[in-house]
């Protein structure tokens, strides 16, 4: 054996056994690892009030979709209720010119049997508030929608939801 076979035999041990107390290190890493607790994450108190803060605009725009609902159905019931009003005429009306036609005929009008009415829910009137807009971005959203955008483009630019872009859009 020359010198540099037996230089290069030592080297190869050498790196043999590096490698092995590198392994043996690595497990005992592993093992450390495993045996700790999983870290908990926690919120921090910016985390708390963007929170608190994302938590209020949504109980704003729900009580500002609610009301705006509340004044449509008030306004559709008040329509139904002048129909009805009209259609009550107009059957008194029907049913006066159909007695007098059979009067002239003297034949009798068949009983009328009455219409009993059905009971209504109880509606319980909220205090009005203003729809003028308590959101935060209403002006921008109806300028961008005046300017020919979309709802989606809207929604994405300002990074909204598309149905509370909609709903400004639709109440402005």
């Amino acid at each position: 054996m020359t010198l540099i076979e037996g230089v290069l035999l030592l080297l190869t041990l050498g790196l043999f056994l590096w490698v092995f107390q590198l392994r043996q290190q690595m497990r005992e890493l592993l093992r450390e690892k495993e045996s700790q607790p999983e870290i908990q994450k926690t919120l921090t108190a910016r985390d708390v009030e963007i929170l608190q803060n994302t938590l209020a605009d949504l109980v704003s725009n729900i009580e500002y979709y609610t009301e705006s609902q509340l004044q449509r159905i008030n306004l559709q019931s008040e329509a139904v209720r002048t129909i009805s009003r009209r259609v009550t005429e107009r059957l008194e009306i029907a049913q006066a010119s159909l007695n007098e036609t059979l009067a002239e005929r003297n034949e009798e009008a068949p009983p009328v049997v009455p219409v009993q009415p059905t009971t209504t829910a109880r509606i319980t009137p909220l205090p009005p508030r203003e729809l003028g807009g308590k959101h935060r971005d209403k002006d921008r959203i109806i300028e961008l929608h005046r300017q020919g955008w979309q709802t989606d483009q809207i929604a994405k630019e300002l990074r909204l939801n598309k149905g509370e872009v909609q709903l400004i859009v639709n109440l402005a």
